[in-house]
């Protein structure tokens, strides 16, 4: 009975916990951008020209929010007319197009080719400076080209720190409106897999001279909300020489945030539990158990495994302590209390 009610006030708890958490902030609006049509020097088919096109498009948006043709086409047409054509260099023009459009970032890619060998050069501009990287590959397919073209634009994007830009929830059910129901669909990538349930198990010990301390942990969670149960020991010696042995179980409640670096806090409370107090002439005994154990960790996700580091507060009382011989009782309780430091591995899938 004792348990049941533990495990049904934990259940208010969290169920007032998740009805009363702040709803979260909505995700960063992606920002736009302007993508110039690639440009070609050398010997290069039009068909290549597109692929690696439709390469740059598709690897941009995923950050961007690309500025539609026809908007980008009437900008270039003000700028020829603001200068005359001849004098309307590649730097100048992009930049009074960013200025029309109003968009802060322009890419633009250069294909380079000399008979078996082909350089891409991609350019990358802001109100502030520019950035060009190139890649060069020697008897190359388009296949191989397209795959270059994509690290070396996510390369850039990590140099100038603009891989974080979160995907706003509107324009995703917009692009998946206009998918093709008949193109293949991707498989989704290790870091895109939602992974909703971890077990973990935590572990503290501690041992010194007179006096040693364990707990073990086990705890299930789900998108964040974890249940475990707590096994907590401590052994100690007094300077008179008695003896005093407690165990305590624990019904934990948690809450975890983050996603690779991670944070736990959590509440248990003492469900059962014994006490010994041994002495030279008396042995006591108890088993009426209340307590609770605060804990905190901090972790840090590695693919499915997340390694973590923390300490927990436990308190214990233990009433009735009664004589094992003459039945006779102790006026006061034993009181059991301090921090002990936890180390833990949790699995996810």
């Amino acid at each position: 009975m004792k348990i049941t009610g533990y495990l049904m006030l934990m259940f208010f708890f969290l169920t007032l916990a998740s009805c009363s958490s702040s709803k979260p902030n909505p995700p960063q609006k992606k920002p736009e951008s302007i993508v110039i049509p690639v440009s070609i020097l050398g010997k290069e088919s039009e068909t290549r020209r597109k692929f690696l096109q439709n390469t740059l498009n598709e690897e941009l948006s995923k950050q961007f929010r690309i500025v539609p043709q026809k908007r980008f086409e009437a900008a270039q047409e003000q700028a020829f007319q603001e200068m005359e054509y001849d004098q309307c260099t590649e730097e100048q023009c992009f930049m009074l197009i960013q200025e029309f459009l109003q968009v802060p970032y322009l890419f633009h890619l250069e294909v380079i080719a000399e008979d078996k060998l082909v350089q891409l050069s991609l350019k990358f501009l802001d109100p502030d400076k520019q950035k060009t990287l190139t890649d060069t590959c020697e008897d190359c397919s388009t296949l191989d080209l397209s795959e270059r073209l994509r690290r070396l634009t996510n390369r850039l994007l990590k140099e100038k720190d603009l891989l974080e830009f979160e995907v706003d929830e509107d324009e995703k059910m917009e692009s998946t409106s206009h998918e093709d129901p008949n193109s293949p669909k991707k498989l989704p990538r290790k870091d895109d897999v939602s992974r909703d349930f971890q077990i973990s198990g935590i572990y503290g010990n501690y041992s010194k001279n007179d006096l040693s301390i364990k707990n073990l942990s086990y705890a299930f969670s789900w998108k964040g909300f974890g249940l475990g149960l707590s096994n907590f020991e401590q052994k100690m010696e007094s300077s008179t020489g008695n003896q005093y042995h407690v165990e305590a179980n624990f019904i934990d409640s948690s809450i975890s945030i983050g996603k690779k670096l991670t944070g736990m806090a959590g509440i248990g409370w003492a469900a059962s539990g014994q006490a010994q107090i041994d002495s030279a002439l008396q042995t006591y005994q108890s088993q009426q158990t209340y307590g609770f154990r605060y804990f905190g960790l901090l972790g840090y996700q590695w693919e499915t495994l997340e390694m973590m580091i923390g300490y927990q507060y436990h308190q214990l009382r233990y009433r009735d302590m009664t004589s094992k011989n003459s039945g006779f009782k102790l006026t006061n309780p034993l009181y059991v209390f301090g921090w002990l430091m936890l180390v833990g591995i949790g699995v996810e899938f």
